[in-house]
């Protein structure tokens, strides 16, 4: 089954889901699966993978999506597409 992968933020306050952003293969997938220390024991990318700020950014300018860091934690999640 193929994966797909999301940048996913949570509410600092509630820890509900409250934003999705898709993460298409190719540089900002390579770029986040860097900055999310995906190990190589995980080769598609298939867990949840918690970023900090500064990453969360990184891979959001990437993907062109704007995110509250203030506001929310990011984590890279893969999710059968």
């Amino acid at each position: 089954m193929p994966v797909g992968h999301q940048l996913v933020g949570y509410s600092r306050v509630t820890d509900r889901l409250v934003e999705t952003h898709e993460v298409a293969v190719g540089v900002a997938f390579d770029l986040a699966r860097i900055l999310a220390k995906v190990p190589s024991t995980d080769p598609d990318c298939e867990g949840c993978y918690p970023l900090d700020d500064a990453s969360a950014m990184a891979v959001a300018l990437q993907i062109g999506a704007k995110i509250d860091t203030y506001a929310h934690e990011y984590f890279l999640e893969g999710y059968v597409a």
